[in-house]
């Protein structure tokens, strides 16, 4: 079964109805304890973005988000259930990949939203050698960040969303 969140919807669900649908797809139960997660939803869904958690086709990744370099669409969220398998993992995908949204409004070709100095300081090396094997040269610094920020607090995804998405609202 798909669960799917669009525009102008969530912002009319109460917490508890965030945990009740994060739990149909798949996340447990402990979703409504998630600290700042109702304000990430809110902000994706504010900038327009649609999170979509579903078995994915391919099983090759937790998740990705879709949209077109150089349009200016929001684009959407997938979460991988059949990849992404814990709670855990499903919230990491959903903060790193609320980053890419954030840098896709930034500017339509993805550009970051931290200071260099931020990242250069923050990153691990362990994500900067898996990236470097995995993806593209062209998406090491977006990757690298949207690695970097995963781990960071829902609340403080939601105001990196919200800051570089405003223009959308």
């Amino acid at each position: 079964m798909i669960k799917t969140w669009t525009p102008n919807r969530l912002t009319k669900l109460a917490t508890t109805a965030v945990a009740a649908v994060l739990s149909l797809g798949g996340l447990a139960p402990e979703a409504k304890a998630e600290q700042g997660g109702e304000a990430l939803f809110i902000a994706l869904d504010r900038a327009g973005v649609e999170v979509v958690i579903e078995a994915c086709e391919k099983d090759t990744s937790y998740g990705f988000y879709r949209s077109f370099v150089g349009h200016t669409d929001p684009g959407s969220i997938h979460i991988c259930t059949n990849v992404a398998t814990t709670s855990n993992d499903r919230w990491e995908t959903l903060r790193h990949e609320a980053v890419h949204a954030a840098q896709h409004c930034r500017s339509t070709d993805f550009e970051t939203v931290m200071t260099d100095e931020w990242l250069e300081k923050s990153h691990s090396r362990q994500d900067a050698q898996f990236i470097m094997e995995s993806y593209d040269r062209s998406d090491w610094v977006i990757e690298l960040e949207a690695f970097t920020l995963e781990h960071a607090p829902n609340g403080f995804i939601a105001q990196l969303v919200n800051q570089n998405c405003s223009w959308r609202f």
